[in-house]
């Protein structure tokens, strides 16, 4: 009898991880609103799509505020644009490729060291991590 009770035991586990499972991919949304989106190096979630292709509207990244413990939001937006050339949006792939020619050779420099620049371009890949990125 035990052996029973735990065997059902067991598959009420794994249907409630099933169910939930099913949930969150319901939850993830490609479109105006907020992207919920996945770290890039594989696809642990078994999302519908990869991010690599995803535009990003740099129009509207999410302000973060640093913190010792990490970073969060401040609850307003600020136009990254200026730290992807210009660009009002660009692909999840292109952004790290664009911000990386920012730099110099050995690494020392990015962005010329301006701290400003620095900042939006941090808060725009913070923004996709924190899954609170737009998309155009």
């Amino acid at each position: 009898m035990t052996a029973n009770v735990t065997e059902a035991h067991r598959q009420r586990r794994k249907l409630h991880r099933d169910r939930r499972d099913e949930r969150e991919h319901r939850r993830i949304r490609w479109g105006k609103s907020p992207l919920h989106l996945q770290l890039l190096g594989g696809n642990k979630i078994n999302a519908p799509a990869a991010i690599g292709g995803v535009s990003i509207d740099l129009t509207k990244i999410c302000k973060m505020t640093d913190s010792s413990s990490g970073g969060t939001r401040s609850g307003s937006n600020e136009n990254a644009s200026s730290a992807f050339g210009g660009a009002t949006s660009m692909t999840v792939n292109q952004m790290p490729i664009y911000a990386a020619s920012q730099s110099n050779v050995g690494g020392s420099t990015w962005y010329g060291n301006v701290k400003a620049t620095q900042q939006l371009a941090k808060d725009a890949f913070d923004s996709i991590n924190n899954q609170v990125a737009f998309s155009p």
